[in-house]
């Protein structure tokens, strides 16, 4: 039999129902805004004491101070107080240089320099490959005398060796000397830069070196993976001391080299963020197939190096071979701020295709070698060869 309850008593269950749900409501709340608030009370007395010490140092230190200096002091040192090497902070030109670097470009005309007392001039101590100022002819040993009709003394040499660092489509006339004999050009100011260098070393086997994934790095493989000889049938990627880059690029370049990843989640790897957030990264089908592949590995194989590297042991593909790798499975993401500076911080862990991690374990080599050099090659890539047959 079915008991009826009066209209009165029904109004009291939900008036109690409604005033204990408001009382959790307001519970939960009121923590919320006590640790909202004792967070901005902590703030306010960071920023109280950074007024105090900038007091004190303005009346009593003996000494001009720089406030961009300073500025970009306390800047840098909240990022290094996090205790990340792999987070930091960039000035606005650092930070321009490094955006530049990501996307496989370089600013500036693509010398090392310092100057010459002897000459009184700026020496070329070094000219990367590939870059415009090795196109237009400047070499190790040259001696810069005039930089856009302007001539170099010891008081401007730094201002105009700063000069030669500039952004893409802008070009600089420089003077140089070689052999007593003076020659002036035009020299591009940024340049596309190059990261995937080749060369055979066996009758058969064609060695590549990888010294970073970019922008540009896929483009780069590419142009090698397509034009391969016929008689090429095994390869050597070397990823020794190689870390810098990004997931993606990383990826972009794997694509060139493996299947459509099908195990596990199916993805060549896997973003994870703080809050258990994923990113994958798929694979496609266009690839080479057929290759004997041996990869080279050494302590300073790190982060994408090694995502590279494990991808392809985990497609069955290569074999490693060197010495452990540093085992860092950080992924990095720059952030821009108001003033054109930026920080670079760690935001998440890469996961590889197969492998569960290699953070903090590194990757055994298949076959371990310590690294010697030799007449001819280092052990490394002779034990690679022998591998290879």
């Amino acid at each position: 039999m079915n008991k009826k309850i009066s209209l009165g008593v029904a109004v009291a269950i939900v008036i109690a129902f409604v005033t204990a749900t408001f009382a959790i409501t307001m519970s939960v709340s009121q923590r919320i805004y006590n640790r909202l608030i004792s967070n901005l009370q902590d703030r306010a007395a960071s920023y109280a004491l950074l007024d105090e010490l900038d007091a004190v140092v303005r009346e009593n230190y003996y000494g001009l101070i720089s406030e961009n200096s300073r500025d970009e002091g306390i800047l840098e040192g909240y990022v290094d107080s996090l205790g990340d090497s792999s987070s930091y902070y960039l000035s606005p030109s650092a930070y321009a240089t490094y955006q530049a670097s990501m996307k496989g470009e370089i600013n500036g005309i693509g010398i090392n320099s310092t100057f010459d007392f002897d000459s009184g001039y700026i020496r070329v101590t070094s000219v990367l490959e590939g870059s415009t100022a090795h196109n237009a002819g400047l070499r190790e040993g040259d001696l810069i005398s005039v930089i856009d009709g302007v001539a170099v003394t010891e008081d401007n040499y730094t201002e105009l060796s700063q000069g030669l660092n500039g952004n893409k489509l802008t070009s600089v006339k420089i003077t140089f000397v070689r052999n007593n004999t003076p020659k002036t050009v035009s020299v591009m100011m940024g340049y596309s830069a190059k990261s995937v260098y080749s060369k055979i070393v066996s009758s058969n086997t064609l060695y590549i070196r990888i010294d970073g994934f970019y922008g540009n790095t896929a483009q780069q493989l590419n142009a090698i993976v397509e034009t391969l000889p016929d008689e090429v049938d095994s390869l050597v990627f070397d990823l020794r001391g190689t870390k810098d880059g990004s997931v993606q690029y990383t990826c972009d370049a794997l694509k060139l080299l493996v299947p459509i990843a099908s195990e596990g989640s199916g993805a060549l790897a896997t973003e994870i963020d703080k809050n258990g957030k994923e990113v994958y990264y798929a694979s496609n089908s266009q690839c080479i197939s057929g290759y004997k592949i041996a990869v080279l590995t050494n302590s300073g194989t790190s982060g994408c190096g090694e995502l590279f590297a494990c991808d392809l042991r985990d497609f069955g593909m290569a074999v490693l071979i060197g010495t452990k790798t540093a085992g860092n499975a950080d992924v990095q993401k720059a952030f821009s701020l108001s003033d054109g500076s930026g920080i670079v911080l760690t935001v998440g862990k890469m996961k590889p295709y197969i492998t569960e991690t290699f953070d903090s374990v590194g990757l055994a080599p298949d076959i371990e070698v310590e690294y010697a050099e030799t007449q001819d090659f280092d052990t490394q890539i002779e034990k690679a060869l022998e591998y290879l047959g």
